[in-house]
């Protein structure tokens, strides 16, 4: 069988530093209970209309750091150059519960990577992966049932070049959304050259920090951001 692709660009890895986390919430703003989107002041070209992003924050004088993926949903090209990207409920859930983090021998890395998820005693689905490491990853399973039993993955690395990775793993824990999977045993081959790309790839990754001109939490959501809620939400 011919190598498999995702149909999608891979997600634009971006290091991104605020001061504090107080800073960080006044950059988030809600147009509803579905929808949060992410303000940042003059990021660069690079963040297009539509590009998916994978955002990893750190702060100055904090150790946490946060995964948020999103999407630029909105750019305006005034005197603001402000980009917007709406962020996955899930990550920002995440965020607020440090009990969905676990102790972890390994650092996972974020990803965006779309896995197909086939549990023992529930129907497969398509799911993404949000993190990995060699022995689990944390996934964005939707509404949908894992089990308590074993389960058979497929991950699809977002270059062409890299085999797709086969995979055995089990639930360890799930806070709807997301799931965490453990997979025990050595990684494979394909599995340990997918870690490895990432790994070359947040090596070269966007790296921004908060600009000292940045007019933080004044204004609201542009009206042009309220006229797409309609539209698919992120994840």
């Amino acid at each position: 069988m011919g190598r498999q692709t995702t149909g999608l660009e891979p997600s634009l890895l971006v290091r991104y530093r605020f001061d504090t986390p107080v800073q960080l919430r006044r950059h988030l703003h809600a147009a509803n209970v579905e929808r949060r989107y992410l303000f940042l002041r003059d990021p660069g070209p690079q963040f297009a209309t539509g590009a998916r992003i994978v955002l990893e924050v750190s702060f100055h004088a904090h150790p946490q750091r946060y995964v948020l993926h999103g999407m630029v949903r909105w750019r305006d090209q005034g005197s603001r150059a402000a980009t917007w990207l709406e962020v996955a409920e899930a990550d920002l859930h995440h965020r607020r519960c440090p009990a969905s983090w676990r102790q972890r021998t390994a650092r996972r890395l974020p990803a965006d990577l779309i896995a197909e998820i086939r549990p023992a005693h529930a129907p497969p689905f398509v799911g993404r992966i949000l993190d990995l490491a060699e022995h689990g990853a944390r996934v964005f399973a939707g509404g949908h049932e894992l089990g308590d039993g074993p389960l058979s993955m497929t991950f699809l690395p977002s270059e062409r070049r890299l085999p797709l990775v086969e995979t055995m793993g089990h639930l360890v824990w799930s806070h709807a959304p997301e799931a965490g999977i453990a997979m025990p045993g050595d990684a494979d081959v394909s599995h340990r050259r997918l870690l490895y790309s990432l790994e070359q790839a947040w090596r070269d990754a966007v790296s921004l920090a908060h600009p000292r001109a940045c007019e933080c939490g004044k204004g609201g959501l542009p009206d042009e951001l309220l006229g797409i809620s309609a539209s698919p939400p992120v994840l």
